[in-house]
């Protein structure tokens, strides 16, 4: 029995052994795995942007984060540029070179095939800004935020384009320009009307009470709109920050969910602005002076232009 005993001691030993020597091999055959896939050679996201015609003024997303903003280095002013008219089609844009040598199109937000060939060519129209970008092989999305300020939010969103990148090799795209974009920018806003002896608020000749019916309806109309909304959860100190971006959840009509950065927000806090004009907290005050009687009804009036106007207020001066 001693002898059985002695016998069992090393096989129980070589049994561990053996168990710690399967595991440093599986572990060291993942750690050389997580290494080639972590060292796999990028490929190249070439991303042709047509600033020729829609200007400085635009986003580039990637993979739904802002790798671009304005403003972009421009293309070679050195080389000479022919004259060309850009004209909207029934199924989108069509861009003519003066001298009729360059013809191209782009289809519901597709440019057509010659496309490939007039960018090989050098860009003769300097039509386009050229982005590259080294990343992990797989699937990447790119998608463009272009400033029109007609617009409720003032941007117009490209279509989202995904392309597969491969190791080592250069994958191009070049962004079309949305059907619904304009080059022309301009939107009327009314401006605030003021009494002849008074100020916007009230007329001195008469002790009259502030506009409660009318300013309410604005108020509520300011407080349902999802520009507003969407800003509240916004906080404005954290886009002071290098980089600093927030997400604003907006409706797909005014362009759905995306990053925004401090100039896009303040860019859209300026729209939400014009659209609900607020008369300044000091005509208030002197319509509470010169009418002592009503002090109560402008104090009420006053405190719902203070709750819009900090709201948006710290957003608007980072449009500038």
């Amino acid at each position: 029995m001693k002898n059985a005993r002695k016998l069992s001691l090393p096989a129980s030993l070589l049994v561990i052994l053996l168990v710690l020597v399967a595991c440093s091999v599986d572990a060291s055959t993942q750690t050389r795995s997580n290494n080639n896939r972590s060292g796999a050679k990028p490929g190249m996201f070439k991303v042709w942007v047509p600033a020729g015609i829609i200007g400085d003024k635009y986003w580039i997303y990637l993979d739904g984060h802002i790798v671009g903003a304005p403003p972009h280095a421009t293309s070679d002013p050195t080389t000479p540029r022919k004259r060309y008219s850009v004209s909207p089609t029934p199924d989108g844009w069509e861009i003519v070179a003066e001298d009729h040598s360059v013809t191209l199109e782009i289809i519901h937000e597709n440019w057509t095939p010659n496309v490939l060939a007039y960018t090989d060519s050098g860009d003769p129209l300097h039509l386009f800004q050229g982005f590259i970008f080294a990343l992990q092989p797989g699937r990447h999305t790119i998608e463009l935020a272009i400033f029109q300020s007609d617009k409720d939010v003032p941007f117009v969103f490209t279509g989202k384009w995904a392309r597969d990148i491969h190791q080592g090799g250069t994958t191009q795209i070049h962004v079309a320009v949305p059907d619904h974009w304009t080059n022309i920018s301009a939107r009327a806003y009314p401006a605030q009307s003021s009494y002849t002896n008074g100020n916007t608020v009230c007329s001195f000749d008469t002790p009259t009470p502030p506009d409660d019916v009318s300013f309410g309806r604005l108020y509520q109309s300011f407080n349902a709109d999802p520009r507003v909304n969407a800003l509240r959860g916004v906080d404005a100190s954290s886009l002071l920050q290098p980089k600093g971006v927030a997400v604003l959840d907006l409706p797909a009509e005014l362009g759905g969910s995306h990053e925004f950065d401090r100039r896009q927000i303040g860019e859209i806090a300026q729209a939400v602005n014009r659209d609900y004009p607020l008369p300044s907290l000091r005509d208030v005050a002197e319509c509470q002076q010169h009418f002592p009687l009503l002090s109560s009804s402008y104090g009420v009036y006053g405190e719902m232009v203070k709750k819009m106007s900090d709201l948006i207020r710290p957003f608007l001066i980072m449009g500038r």
